[in-house]
């Protein structure tokens, strides 16, 4: 009598291929989790600096950070990033006076514990509260 070899896989063999193709898919879903928080970090940034500059345009038509050319308090053009879709960071003008001002940028979700809170102030100075630090946290 002739015998048959069986045909087919294992269980082992179907539970260590899923074990493995679970392994490879949550490397990948947290790789590019921390691609969408460094965008929007980015995103956050940008507007911080386009905000700066604006009020670098206010202070050059009133003469001071802290009012509008025509004496009234200075207020933001807009106040999250980014200013289409689904906010991510509050953008903030915290500390004004007549030669100085300090923007900050919050995430809504708090999901930046590196970061944290990113700031910028009317001399350049680039700051971040988390754990990592500015130079960590701003791009070049």
């Amino acid at each position: 009598m002739k015998k048959t070899r069986p045909c087919g896989f294992t269980l082992i063999e179907l539970m260590l291929v899923l074990v493995i193709i679970g392994i490879l898919s949550t490397l990948a879903v947290s790789a590019w989790r921390g691609q969408i928080d460094r965008a929007r970090r980015l995103d956050a940034e940008a507007s911080l600096i386009e905000l700066a500059g604006w009020l670098e345009h206010n202070a050059a038509a009133s003469g001071r950070y802290d009012l509008d050319p025509t004496g009234a308090p200075t207020a933001l053009p807009f106040t999250v990033s980014p200013r289409t879709g689904t906010p991510q960071y509050d953008l903030a003008l915290t500390a004004v006076g007549p030669a100085t001002f300090t923007l900050t940028a919050t995430p809504r979700d708090g999901r930046d514990p590196e970061c944290a809170v990113l700031g910028l102030d009317a001399t350049g100075s680039k700051t971040a509260t988390g754990s990592s630090g500015a130079a960590a946290c701003w791009s070049p």
